[in-house]
């Protein structure tokens, strides 16, 4: 089981950032690697503004993220691929109605 340590309750999903802190260990490369992603996503995020477009990465970002997570949490094949498959549409949907 799963145990949380006094400070973890201060995030919305403690066990979540628990996990990713304590057994995978990849929280500062991935923060170090996660610049260059949004500054991609960015540039073909929809948006008049380069804030704009930066917010719309990182909601992206945070979105494809959460949806991999989730998905892989299920342990349902069915449901992990919709919730995969939803999210891509999604987004290329956001990024479809910008060009046109």
């Amino acid at each position: 089981m799963l145990e949380l340590d006094a400070g973890a309750v201060d995030d919305v999903f403690p066990a979540a950032k628990l996990l990713v802190e304590k057994c995978l260990g990849f929280l500062m490369p991935l923060a170090e690697g996660l610049e260059p992603l949004l500054a991609l996503l960015a540039k073909s995020a929809p948006g008049s503004s380069k804030s704009a477009r930066r917010r719309k990465a990182v909601a992206a970002m945070a979105g494809l993220v959460g949806a991999l997570l989730l998905a892989r949490a299920i342990g349902k094949r069915e449901l992990s691929d919709e919730i995969l498959e939803a999210t891509r549409d999604e987004l290329l949907a956001s990024i479809a109605a910008r060009e046109i």
